[in-house]
Order: C-alpha cells, then structure tokens, then sequence
C-alpha cells in the first residue's frame, strides 16, 4: 500500500491532453525550464502504474526542481525483494531509510491509486481512489540510486510514504498484514518545504506529514481485469521496518 497508481494524461474540456502539472505555492519556485509540466515525457501513457515501473517525480538538486524518471521501489540490504512503500511513521529514524529522507525526498504526481477491498476471504473488489475536488495530487516520496542485487545494475528509484490510513480508508484496505495504511498526500503549501534539500530538520518535516480526512475519498469500484499488466510482476513488500 500503495501499490498501484496513475499518473495519466489529462483530457481537457476542449480535446486536448497534457500531463499532471505541480504547481507550487511560491510563483518563485518552480521548474527552470518554465514550465509547471513535464516537457516530452518520454514515458507511455499507462493506465496503471506498478512497483517496478519507471514513474515521474520531481525532486531539488540543491539549485534547481527537477522532473525526474524513476524506477519505482527500492532493495534495502536486509530486503529480498523490492520494497515500494515507506513508513513515514520511522522515515527518519530508520537505519536505511533515514540517510536518504533527510536530503533525498520527492514528490510522485497522480491522478489516482488503487486498493482491493475484502467483503469475504474469497471476495474483494477492485476500488479506485480519487481526491475530491482534485484532478490530481501529489505523493510524498524519497528517492535514491542504489545497485539492484539480481541485475547488478545501479537503479535511480523512489518509494511512497505511507502513513495510518484513515476511517474511509481503513474500509478499503482492510485486509493483509499491510491493512488499515493509506499513501501519504502532501498539502499544496508544503510542496516546496519537502523538496528542499536545506530543509533537513526531521521533526520540522514530520510535521509536513499530514493526514487527510474521509471526506477527501472518492472510492469506486471498478473491473478486476482493468489495466493489465505488460510484464510479469515483481514480487513486492510494503513498509518494511529495518
């Protein structure tokens, strides 16, 4: 939890289509190219993204925000398998997790994400999560490169934070070892406090960690077989603690 998403093109009223802007609350921070969406994104227009994928976030380099490709989730030393969640709750304190979140954080746009409700052990339902009165938002992440242990291969990734889910959201995810747990949801005026790599005080960032209330989620459920999968799935864990 969370482990999928959207981040799709947006239809406007007159036809055409655009990605997800991040629009910051200070007109004095923003992209250095001039623009609040991502340039030629060179990523396909997915229905759904999954841990394993290369999604968008955003991130400071220290100068400059910078729009970013990222593989999604990360293999922390004591892991066997890709981890795509954090929990905000010790984001800080861990061992793995914390050299990363004082400096290392981002935020990865969508349109919405994606839960299985349980009525029984043997059903549940297919429920897409949405803001209301958002087209989008934005999730708090960290991001950070680190060499992939079964391709060798050094990998630029990021995680959603998580944090304890809310009552409408306990409904949904109601199930697991991972249940009652919802992604963390930055407010519009802390965009630019959780990119700053200067902003490092971790009881100052905790308190840009803010729930969000039931009257935010718009849950709908939609067909079991929706968005496919193009590749075999990687076996993933969620908010491992160190």
């Amino acid at each position: 939890m969370c482990n999928r998403f959207s981040a799709q093109l947006i239809t406007l009223k007159d036809g055409t289509q655009r990605w997800i802007k991040v629009t910051f609350a200070d007109s004095e921070y923003k992209f250095p190219f001039g623009t609040e969406s991502f340039p030629n994104p060179p990523l396909p227009d997915r229905p759904v993204y999954y841990p394993g994928y290369d999604v968008f976030c955003v991130s400071h380099d220290g100068e400059a925000v910078t729009p970013e490709i990222r593989i999604w989730g990360n293999y922390p030393p004591w892991a066997p398998t890709r981890i795509a969640n954090s929990k905000s709750e010790n984001i800080f304190s861990s061992k793995h997790w914390g050299k990363y979140s004082t400096h290392n954080r981002c935020l990865i746009p969508a349109t919405a994400f994606y839960e299985w409700e349980y009525e029984t052990e043997k059903i549940k339902h297919n429920t897409k999560i949405e803001i209301a009165g958002r087209e989008s938002f934005v999730f708090a992440g960290i991001y950070g490169e680190d060499i992939n242990p079964k391709t060798k291969v050094k990998e630029h990734w990021c995680t959603i934070l998580t944090q304890e889910a809310n009552d409408r959201m306990k409904e949904i995810h109601n199930h697991g070892e991972n249940r009652w747990r919802q992604p963390v949801i930055l407010a519009d005026e802390n965009l630019e406090a959780w990119l700053d790599p200067s902003y490092n005080d971790p009881e100052k960032l905790s308190k840009l960690i803010n729930s969000y209330p039931s009257s935010w989620v718009i849950a709908t459920r939609i067909p079991s077989d929706i968005a496919p999968r193009k590749k075999k799935q990687e076996n993933t864990l969620f908010d491992i603690e160190d």
